[in-house]
């Protein structure tokens, strides 16, 4: 998948990357409301 140190840790690196992903789509997503109410 992604080239990163195989200490076993593979599934909690990819766990923190998708709530990275989701969390930074979510504020994406609250600007966008933000900027849509507010024009």
């Amino acid at each position: 998948m992604t080239s990163g140190p195989d200490v076993g840790t593979g599934s909690d690196a990819d766990t923190l990357v998708v709530v990275g992903v989701l969390v930074v789509v979510g504020v994406l997503v609250v600007v966008g409301v933000l900027v849509v109410v507010g024009v």
